[in-house]
This record gives C-alpha cells, sequence and structure tokens, in this order.
C-alpha cells in the first residue's frame, strides 16, 4: 500500500512538469493587397541557425499557426499561386512566445519576392503572459549577490519576492544550520547545541 502512494506522489509530481513549456509559435493571417484572405497559401517558418523548416497552410480564413518553435532566429516566407513570395527575416523567437506575424501578399509572379528585414514588434497584443530567458552571460555579468540564477530571476518583470532580504547561501539548508550549531558529533547525537 505504501508503495502504491509513492507511486501516485510520484506520477502527481510528474505531472506538474509538463506545465513548463519552453517551445514558441508563430501565428497569423495571410491577406492580398486589399485585405481578402488567402485559403491553402504555404507559410514556412525557417530557423536560421539550423535550416530547420516548420510549414503550414493557411486556413479557409487565412490564418496560421506554426507551434512547437524552438527559440531561436526564424525567416517566415509565404506564398500563394499569382502571388509574389513574402519572406521576412531578423525574426527572434525567445522562450513561450507567441508572436502574431500578419502578412500581406502581393499580385505577381511566384518567381518575384517581396523582402522585410525587421524585428517581430516588442508588443505581444495575442497573449497577456510575460517571460524572460536568464541566458549564462546574465549570471556571470550581472553584479548579484551569490550569482544564482534565481537571484536573476528576482530582477525580471513581474516578480515578486517573498523572502525576508538576507545574504545569500545557495548551500543553505536546515541540515547545515544543524550541524553548525552543533558542538561535536556526541553533542549532535545527543541533542545538545551551542546556544
Amino acid at each position: 500500500m505504501k508503495r502504491f502512494f509513492s507511486f501516485v506522489i510520484a506520477l502527481l509530481f510528474a505531472a506538474t512538469l509538463f506545465g513548463q513549456e519552453f517551445r514558441a509559435t508563430f501565428s497569423g493571417s495571410v491577406t492580398d493587397a486589399q485585405g481578402a484572405a488567402l485559403p491553402r497559401a504555404k507559410v514556412v517558418a525557417t530557423e536560421t541557425e539550423t535550416g530547420n523548416k516548420s510549414e503550414t497552410t493557411t486556413s479557409a480564413t487565412g490564418e496560421y499557426t506554426i507551434p512547437f518553435l524552438k527559440p531561436g532566429s526564424y525567416q517566415i516566407t509565404a506564398e500563394a499561386p499569382g502571388f509574389k513570395q513574402f519572406i521576412r527575416k531578423g525574426l527572434t523567437l525567445t522562450t513561450g512566445e507567441h508572436p502574431v506575424i500578419d502578412i500581406r501578399l502581393e499580385v505577381g509572379d511566384m518567381s518575384q519576392a517581396v523582402t522585410i528585414t525587421s524585428e517581430a514588434p516588442m508588443l505581444e497584443a495575442s497573449n497577456a503572459s510575460a517571460g524572460e530567458v536568464i541566458t549564462t552571460d546574465d549570471v556571470e555579468e550581472m553584479p548579484i549577490n551569490g550569482r544564482t540564477a534565481m537571484m536573476l530571476s528576482r530582477l525580471a518583470l513581474g516578480v515578486i519576492s517573498t523572502n525576508e532580504p538576507g545574504p545569500v547561501r545557495p548551500f543553505d539548508n536546515a541540515a547545515a544550520a544543524f550541524l553548525r550549531h552543533a558542538r561535536t558529533d556526541d553533542d549532535a547525537a545527543l541533542g545538545q547545541f551551542d546556544v
């Protein structure tokens, strides 16, 4: 019976780990020059560092979604018969980000291309969540007490610390405090401590 409860607790703990999503998503709509939706247009997101491609086609309303993208730099291309190819470079995805990239195709030959090189907008209107990536360089270069990622995370937007301020010692715990206050091993075994 004890083994069964241990299994259930381990299973519940593992289920909470699935809520930690690091991948990102591109979505938006594809329209023509007059703003009419273009169904069945091909949209491709290419990771510029590795060349990995993720592609989809637009729905009947001209909308697309490309989920499960790793954080990194991307290029989006879109094409439809009778329209110039659309290329947008310089898009950077971070953890959990979901930018909306609306695409407007111009009438012309598919061999012609309209290339846009710009960054994605900083304001994300499609999602109210906030997130921040803390890199190794951030941890090494920031003048923070203890140089731990947890201390650096307190500087992120929207993080509220409920701990009392004090020195940061990453290896502090109750067992270490117990041993620090014990006079000798024999005294610790007897429960006698310095006060």
